[in-house]
């Protein structure tokens, strides 16, 4: 039994399959010969995507859409986004839209802040329960945590502004006080 090599075997089955594209096919180099609106290979600077057409290849450029810095594995993809913008799970960089002081928002849903306080922001933003950035309703706190939905309060101060302390007295809250 004889044995074909590759490159007659892929030519076999371009001869029988496929066929060079006629103008008006778009980018696309080989056509399949059933299915007309079908490419096999598109000519370079594009790729075939899922219904098997010809699309621009996307290449990844840092300072631009948002991206901070391209994947070295996979050029057309993000790595890190800027700041109010959100890293999707495909690589994208995906503009916040939860407010003027959210600076990270929730991958694929650019309605939900998760940090607040963008330069020049309120002190004490925090995101609360909706995603959204709100100010930290406790007297002279820098930096405030949302605490659980059934608490009594909303928040929960982590840091005090300068001239003052956090201070935990036994069974209360956290408050701020004047050094």
């Amino acid at each position: 039994m004889m044995r074909l090599s590759l490159s007659f075997a892929l030519l076999l089955v371009c001869a029988v399959g496929a066929r060079a594209c006629q103008n008006g096919q778009g980018n696309c180099q080989w056509c399949n010969t059933d299915l007309p609106d079908a490419c096999f290979e598109c000519f370079e600077g594009y790729k075939l995507d899922k219904k098997l057409k010809c699309v621009k290849e996307r290449k990844c450029v840092a300072n631009l859409d948002g991206c901070k810095r391209c994947n070295a594995t996979v050029p057309s993809q993000c790595s890190v986004c800027n700041v109010g913008w959100a890293l999707s799970p495909a690589g994208l960089c995906i503009k916040c839209t939860a407010g003027p002081y959210c600076t990270a928002c929730a991958a694929n849903k650019p309605s939900i802040c998760r940090k607040c306080s963008k330069p020049g922001s309120p002190i004490g933003m925090y995101p609360n329960a909706a995603g959204k950035c709100t100010k930290c309703e406790l007297a002279n706190c820098a930096k405030c945590t949302r605490v659980g939905a059934f608490a009594p309060r909303k928040s929960k101060c982590t840091q005090c502004i300068k001239g003052y302390k956090l201070v935990d007295k036994k069974g209360q809250p956290e408050t701020c006080r004047k050094l």
